[in-house]
């Protein structure tokens, strides 16, 4: 249970960085 969640939201963070990384193109 605690597991599903916690790869969910880090899911959610990949998803997050990678529309920064492609808007800044960098970190």
């Amino acid at each position: 249970k605690e597991q599903q969640f916690f790869w969910r939201g880090i899911h959610k963070l990949s998803k997050r960085w990678e529309k920064c990384i492609a808007s800044d193109g960098q970190y």
